[in-house]
């Protein structure tokens, strides 16, 4: 295995798997940035993107930003790193949530980049799909009986 930095490809492709994640009402509470070192992506909490009147106590924003994590995992491992995470947060950034390092290329035909939910999760990225049609054509019911 090698060190080695991500190219613009790279974090695009980054980009776009972890921007495909699900969140609350799509507000994408998330922002990635770069390592300074250029071979990691930080995952920052976006608190303007926060919805507070649906999720007073910001857990469905930690899930979504956990979402968007899972995501860039695998998409790192389409790329042939191996990620490690590092989870925060930071006293000094508290919008900073974790850091993937993929600083490390997973040698050709390794078994240790395949994580545990697999290769082939990738391709279904980009087919996620949400639908805004009711569960079914019936009312809720105004009080539950009984019996």
């Amino acid at each position: 295995m090698t060190e080695s930095t991500l190219t613009p490809d790279d974090l695009r492709l980054l980009a776009v798997a972890g921007g495909a994640a699900p969140s609350l009402h799509n507000s994408q509470p998330w922002r990635f940035r770069p390592t300074p070192d250029g071979c990691g992506i930080e995952v920052h909490a976006d608190l303007a993107r926060a919805v507070p009147l649906a999720d007073a106590v910001g857990s469905a924003l930690h899930v979504a930003v956990g979402a968007a994590l899972f995501n860039l995992r695998v998409a790192a491992v389409r790329l042939g790193r191996e990620p490690a995470v590092r989870l925060l947060p930071d006293p000094v950034d508290p919008g900073l949530s974790a850091v993937l390092d993929l600083a490390l290329r997973a040698a050709p035909g390794s078994a240790s980049v395949v994580p545990p939910f697999g290769r082939d999760l990738y391709p279904a990225i980009t087919e996620r799909r949400s639908s805004r049609r009711p569960f079914t054509n019936r009312d809720v019911p105004e009080a539950c009986s009984r019996s």
